[in-house]
């Protein structure tokens, strides 16, 4: 693995409430860059864009457990 894939997964577990969703969120958060055209990490701006990608996914998904605990 790369230093700059392991430098978003540890983003990603700094961001998402259970570390077992780290590496998901990092392979969702590479997909949509890739189709966002910023899929290209040896660009510094691509790796910022893709870390707050992957913040806005951990929120979301800690959200979505939220709403689905609150049903329950």
């Amino acid at each position: 693995m790369t230093d700059t894939l392991r430098e978003l997964e540890r983003v990603a577990r700094r961001w998402s409430a259970r570390t077992q969703d780290a590496e998901d969120i990092v392979q969702e958060s590479l997909l949509t860059a890739h189709a966002a055209g910023r899929g290209d990490l040896d660009v510094l701006a691509n790796r910022r864009w893709i870390a707050a990608v992957i913040r806005n996914k951990a929120k979301m998904a800690a959200r979505s457990a939220a709403r689905r605990r609150a049903r329950d």
